[in-house]
């Protein structure tokens, strides 16, 4: 207690003061710690009572790693990477007073130190935290925006260079990634000057680092890299990283890739071929195997269709209770394992020039193509859906874009898309009846296939199509539809 209220985390509040519940008891939270490092741990502040009865703040638009293996590289062009960290983010930023009636924990503060802290003898007192807690369920949002603006009061993580989860790659030089407390400084040029000390990433450094130190928030230099680590000397001259691990996925600039890092893998694939080898297996252990596989997969949506009958069998069975391996969801666990050195996203397959468009009835499909300019091909790759949302074939409002998660098409590329001359490739009876969505999905299969068959070289490519279940499930790599999995893992051979 006396430590928070020195470094002025907590303050003393009256209890008539104190935010109450419905039945008039006081509102009030708690604190706990995890472990974090050898020498500290982290301290949580057990919000949940308070948390109930606020709004969520839906403000944060956070990066993430595998958005990083959709960034592009030509033959001559490679990356480096410098990232800094700040130290107890979330204790420098302090809450606005009108919070602090809400934010009240621990035990009554009574007798003797009332006085010694400041009180008037014969009341009666809690602590409350004044700082932004990890535990309220909006920190992360206060956090982030307040990173984000701070930064962008000084010229920086401007819309044309920020990283944002769902959002379009920004397709300038250098790209800024902020999550929480992390700042990601990237600049994509030619090979011959990556050794160079000079750039516009070190002065984007450089510019951080002085708004850092006007906000008076501590930087953490031993967890730096590039020209954000601290030098080990005075002969040292920080530099970016061209291998570096930000947000969990490892960026190897040389050899053009964004993957989970390979230890990380070959762990994943020993611990499953562990499960594997147990004559029985719980619903806990196959839930955590299978989370374990989606961040890899999240490089290479495609490899996420693997997981066909899983999580209908993880469903069924009972928590505590070890059942024998299905046979097919042993398959799906081994053939999982077997795609994680394929789990790669290659950042120098170039866009290919050819775009597509597909459409399909229940008994017929067809495509178009256009050969346009290598820009082009590469803003309309760039503006193709990349999160993907949960559609199933029952769905009653699939037809309905208001309860869609993902975003509208963007108006210009419509006017694009319908001023380019295009010419059919494709027209087409199916030899049997089906499903409008399954049919969409067949006929993008068909038009990947017929690419794969035109070039023995690895692109990328642009499709358009009209049904936003195809799209959806395409962009998650996987549906919670019987149906629609297993024309997603027909669809994914040739891509692998």
């Amino acid at each position: 207690m006396e430590m928070m209220l020195y470094h002025v985390m907590a303050v003393r509040i009256n209890e008539h003061d104190v935010a109450r519940r419905l039945a008039g008891r006081l509102l009030l939270g708690g604190l706990f710690c995890v472990a974090h490092k050898d020498d500290s741990d982290r301290l949580i502040f057990d919000r949940r009572p308070q948390n109930a009865g606020e709004s969520r703040c839906p403000w944060a638009e956070l990066p993430l790693g595998p958005m990083l293996a959709r960034l592009r590289l030509r033959s001559n062009e490679g990356f480096r990477g410098s990232g800094d960290d700040l130290r107890t983010y979330f204790y420098q930023l302090q809450r606005h007073a009108s919070g602090l009636a809400r934010n009240a924990f621990g035990r009554r503060i009574s007798g003797p130190d009332v006085t010694k802290y400041g009180g008037v003898e014969g009341s009666y007192y809690r602590l409350a935290l004044c700082v932004v807690g990890m535990g309220d369920h909006n920190a992360v949002d206060f956090t982030q925006e307040v990173h984000v603006q701070l930064l962008r009061d000084f010229g920086l993580c401007q819309d044309a260079t920020l990283l944002r989860y769902g959002k379009p790659i920004p397709r300038s030089a250098l790209l800024e990634g902020v999550y929480i407390d992390d700042h990601l400084i990237l600049l994509r040029a030619e090979k011959k000057d990556l050794r160079k000390p000079t750039g516009a990433d070190r002065d984007a450094i450089e510019t951080s680092h002085a708004a850092y130190a006007a906000a008076q928030l501590p930087r953490a230099p031993e967890k730096g890299f590039g020209f954000a680590r601290a030098p080990t000397g005075p002969d040292d001259v920080p530099i970016g990283d061209e291998t570096f691990t930000v947000w969990g996925t490892e960026v190897r600039s040389e050899l053009g890739t964004a993957a989970a890092p390979v230890a990380k893998r070959a762990e994943l694939f020993c611990l499953a071929c562990s499960a594997l080898a147990l004559p029985r297996v719980e619903k806990e252990l196959l839930r955590r195997l299978v989370g374990n596989f989606v961040f890899p997969f999240m490089h290479r949506r495609e490899c996420m269709s693997v997981f066909h009958r899983v999580y209908k069998a993880m469903g069924d069975m009972t928590i505590g209770a070890p059942e024998h391996w299905p046979a097919d969801i042993r398959d799906e666990i081994g053939l999982a394992a077997l795609l994680l050195p394929l789990a790669v996203g290659n950042l120098r397959w170039p866009v290919c020039q050819t775009v597509t468009r597909t459409d399909a009835t229940p008994s017929a499909g067809g495509a178009v193509a256009c050969l346009v300019s290598q820009e082009l091909s590469e803003a309309l790759y760039d503006a193709c859906e990349m999160r993907g949302e949960y559609v199933r074939l029952d769905d009653p409002l699939r037809d309905e874009a208001v309860w869609s998660t993902m975003p509208p098409p963007d108006p210009a590329i419509d006017t694009i898309i319908r001023s380019l001359p295009w010419e059919a490739t494709s027209c087409h009876s199916f030899k049997r009846s089906s499903h409008v969505n399954i049919q969409e999905l067949q006929e993008i299969r068909k038009a990947v296939v017929d690419r794969a068959g035109e070039t023995l070289d690895p692109q990328k490519m642009a499709n358009g199509s009209d049904s936003r279940v195809a799209i959806g499930c395409w962009a998650k790599g996987r549906s919670s539809s019987y149906l629609l999995d297993l024309a997603l893992i027909h669809i994914s051979e040739p891509t692998r």
